[in-house]
C-alpha cells in the first residue's frame, strides 16, 4: 500500500487534537511493527514529544505483566484490538479513569465497551482500512455506570480532513438510516495498490454528487447506515472478507489454495464465533467420489502457501455442502463443528499425574471440550496462539508456575507440558472438591472419581443439564503432593462425606460413581443412611458389586486393571505379574522402587501409584449392608 506523507500528517494531527495528547503523555505500545497501525503508537508521541514505551513481545502476551505496566510506566494512552482488551479483563485488569483508549481493527462487543467505559472517561472506537491511512472514524463511547448495561456501539464520524459516504449501488447517497455501501475520501486516501493497477482502479473510484467537483473515494466493502446523529452505523461485510484477532483476511484466498489438492469437490471457509470473543476460522469440504483428504494435508498445503493466522482452526468433510435456492452455497447453514477426541481413539490416554489433571481441566474449559487425552494436541483440537495465552495465564494461577507461550510450540500435549513442569517446585491448591457447574438451586450431583483418580470423564454430563442443575467433582486427596492417599475405602468415604457436606450440609444426596468410584459412592450411601440422611440418587455405573470375600475382591481388581490398559501396557503387565508379583506391589503401594533385573525393592522418596493404592483398597474392602436403593 502506497501511503503518501500527507495522508499520516493528517492523521497524527488529527489523532493529536482528538486525544489531547501533550508531551506529558505515555503511549504504550504492544503491537507488531508490521500492523499499520502501530504507526499511530510511535509517531505520534514524536511530534507531540510525548514518550512512547515499547512493550517487548513476551511482554505483550503476557496479561499480567503487561497489565503491571500500566502503572509501572504511568501510561495515559493505549491502543489495541477488542482481544486484548479482552485478554485484560480477564486477568482482572482494571484501568484508570484517566487512561485514554483507542480500540478497533474489528468489531467491538457491547460487553466489552461497557466494560471500558464504566472504568474509562475517554474510550474511543476507531474504524478504517489501510487503503486510507490507519483510522478514518472515531467513536467516543458513553460513559456507563455499570458494566453490565448495553450500549450501542458506532463507528462514529469522519477524523479531519475525511469524508464517508453511504450510497448505493449507483453511487448515490441513500437516506438517513438506510443500509449502504461505505466509501471514504479525504486526505488519508493512500495512492494506491502497488504495481497492482487493475485492483487500484476496481476499489479506488471518481464520483461527483450535486454537481460537485469529481471526488475520488475507497469502496471499504463495509456497509453501514447514516444516523440522524451523525455517526454511522456498521452493519456488516459485502464480501466474505472478515477480521480475526485484528487480521484482515480474504477467505477466497484460503478456498483457492485449498482447491489445490485435487480431491476437493466444493470449499468453503467462514469465520464462526460461536463462543463469544473467540472468533475462528473453519473449513467446510467435500470431496470427488473415491477421494480422500484429511485435516492434516490442507494443513500442511495451506502452510506453503499463507500466514499462520489464515490456517482454519477446523476442518469440517461433508458429503455435500448446503446450497441456497439459487444454488450458491449457504453459509448460514453450515453446522457449528464439533472438535472432539473418541473413546476408539488408540493414542487416547486420560491424565494420570496430578498436574495432568489440572492442565486437562484448564484446555477443557479454554477449548470448550468434554474429553481431552493427555496426548491430544492443542492446536489441533482448535487451540491458537491468543488461547495459548489464556491458557498459560491460567497455569500460572493453579499451579503458580510461569509459562510462556513459546513453550506450547515445543509441547504441544498435555503430557509434554507436564514433564516439563518441574512438581517438586509447585505450590498447588488441589481442591477435593472440584466445582464443575456450581450455581443453581436444584440438589447438587457429586460424581466420584475414578480408579486412576481422574475426573475429567464426568464433563460430559455437565452439558446436559440445565444451568440450574450444580455438578460437582470428587477427587482424591492425595493428589496434593504434601498429603497422603486414603488406603481404606471406609476412611474416604467418611473423608469424602465430610468434603461433601461443605457444599451441602444435610440431604437427600444425589451421588454417581463410575468403576472403583461406584464402589466408594456404595460406602458413602452406607454410611449417610447410618447417620439417618436420606439418599435421593446413588448411582454404580460399571462397578463390580462388592462382595465381602478379600480373594474375589482381588481378582476383579486386577481384571479390572488389565481391562484399563492398552495393548503395550498388558503385555508389561502380565510378564511383571510372572515375575516377583508380590515385591512389585509391595513397591508400588509403599513408593519404593522395584528393580526388575534383580527383584530388590530400595527406598525411594516417590509417591505411590494411585491405581495401585486403590487396588490394594479394594483388595482390604469389606462390604457392610446397605439398607437404601442404590441404582446400577
Amino acid at each position: 500500500m502506497q501511503i503518501q506523507h500527507k495522508a499520516y500528517v493528517n492523521l497524527l494531527l488529527s489523532f493529536k487534537k482528538d486525544l489531547s495528547f501533550t508531551d506529558k503523555d505515555v503511549f504504550l505500545s504492544v503491537t507488531t511493527i508490521s500492523f499499520d497501525i502501530a504507526g499511530l503508537e510511535l509517531f505520534l508521541p514524536l511530534i507531540s514529544g510525548g514518550k512512547v514505551v515499547i512493550a517487548s513481545k513476551n511482554d505483550s502476551l503476557e496479561a499480567e505483566t503487561l497489565a503491571q505496566k500500566f502503572n509501572k510506566k504511568n501510561v495515559t494512552v493505549f491502543q489495541a484490538t477488542p482481544v486484548t482488551f479482552r485478554i485484560l479483563q480477564e486477568a482482572k485488569w482494571v484501568p484508570s479513569k484517566s487512561l485514554k483508549i483507542l480500540i478497533g481493527g474489528e468489531a467491538v462487543p457491547a460487553d466489552l465497551a461497557a466494560f471500558l467505559s464504566a472504568h474509562c472517561n475517554n474510550v474511543l472506537n476507531v474504524y478504517g482500512p489501510t487503503e486510507t491511512t490507519i483510522w478514518s472514524t472515531t467513536y467516543k463511547i458513553p460513559p456507563v455506570k455499570s458494566t453490565t448495561e448495553k450500549i450501542p456501539v458506532y463507528i462514529g464520524k469522519p477524523l479531519a480532513n475525511t469524508s464517508v459516504y453511504v450510497l448505493d449501488s449507483f453511487y448515490q447517497r441513500v437516506p438517513i438510516g438506510v443500509e449502504g455501501d461505505i466509501y471514504i475520501g479525504g486526505d488519508g486516501l493512500s495512492a494506491g495498490y502497488y504495481h497492482n493497477e487493475q485492483l487500484t482502479e476496481e476499489r479506488f473510484v471518481y464520483v461527483s454528487f450535486d454537481n460537485e467537483n469529481i471526488k475520488r473515494i475507497y469502496f471499504t466493502g463495509d456497509k453501514g447506515k447514516l444516523r440522524i446523529d451523525g455517526n454511522i452505523e456498521y452493519s456488516g461485510r459485502t464480501d466474505n472478507q472478515v477480521k480475526i484477532r485484528g487480521y484482515r483476511i480474504e477467505t477466497g484466498e484460503i478456498e483457492t489454495v485449498m482447491q489445490k489438492n485435487t480431491a476437493v469437490r466444493q470449499c468453503v471457509v467462514i469465520a464462526r464465533e460461536d463462543n463469544p470473543g473467540d472468533k475462528k476460522l473453519v473449513a467446510y469440504f467435500s470431496l470427488i467420489s473415491g477421494q480422500t483428504a484429511t485435516a492434516d494435508d490442507f494443513k500442511t498445503l495451506l502452510a506453503a502457501y499463507v500466514p499462520e493466522y489464515m490456517i482454519p482452526s477446523a476442518f469440517i468433510q461433508m458429503e455435500n455442502l448446503p446450497l441456497t435456492p439459487n444454488g450458491k452455497i449457504d453459509r448460514k447453514a453450515l453446522p457449528k463443528p464439533e472438535i472432539k477426541t473418541e473413546v476408539t481413539d488408540i493414542n487416547f490416554e486420560e491424565p494420570n499425574t496430578p498436574v495432568e489433571n489440572i492442565l486437562t481441566e484448564i484446555w477443557s474449559n479454554i477449548l470448550s471440550l468434554d474429553r481431552i487425552g493427555i496426548h491430544d494436541n492443542f492446536f489441533e483440537l482448535g487451540g491458537h496462539s491468543l488461547l495459548g495465552i489464556k491458557m498459560m495465564t491460567e497455569i500460572e494461577k493453579k499451579i503458580r508456575c510461569k509459562t510462556e507461550l513459546p513453550l506450547l510450540f515445543s509441547a504441544s500435549t498435555i503430557h509434554q507440558l507436564a514433564k516439563l513442569i518441574n512438581n517438586d517446585d509447585l505450590d498447588i491448591d488441589f481442591p477435593v472438591i472440584v466445582p464443575f457447574q456450581p450455581k443453581g438451586n436444584k440438589t447438587p450431583l457429586f460424581c466420584m472419581h475414578m480408579h486412576n483418580g481422574n475426573t475429567q470423564r464426568w464433563r460430559v454430563l455437565v452439558k446436559y443439564f440445565d444451568e440450574d442443575q450444580p455438578v460437582y467433582a470428587i477427587q482424591p486427596q492425595g493428589l496434593d503432593p504434601k498429603k497422603p492417599f486414603h488406603t481404606d475405602i471406609k476412611e474416604m468415604a467418611s473423608f469424602y462425606i465430610d468434603e461433601m457436606k461443605k457444599i451441602q450440609p444435610v440431604g437427600p444426596y444425589n451421588i454417581v460413581g463410575l468403576c472403583f468410584g461406584g464402589v466408594v459412592v456404595f460406602e458413602m450411601c452406607r454410611q449417610l443412611t447410618e447417620a439417618g440422611e436420606k439418599i435421593n440418587f446413588g448411582c454404580m455405573i460399571d462397578s463390580h458389586a462388592p462382595t465381602g470375600s478379600k480373594t474375589m475382591n482381588k481378582v476383579v481388581a486386577v481384571a479390572s486393571e488389565f481391562m484399563d490398559m492398552d495393548m503395550e501396557k498388558k503385555v508389561e503387565f502380565a510378564t511383571d505379574k510372572a515375575k516377583n508379583v508380590g515385591r512389585k506391589i509391595l513397591a508400588k503401594v509403599s513408593g519404593k522402587k522395584f528393580d526388575k533385573m534383580t527383584g530388590s525393592v530400595t527406598a525411594t522418596e516417590a509417591k505411590p501409584d494411585i491405581r495401585f493404592i486403590h487396588s490394594t483398597a479394594l483388595l482390604n474392602y469389606t462390604t457392610e449392608q446397605l439398607n437404601e436403593k442404590i441404582t446400577l
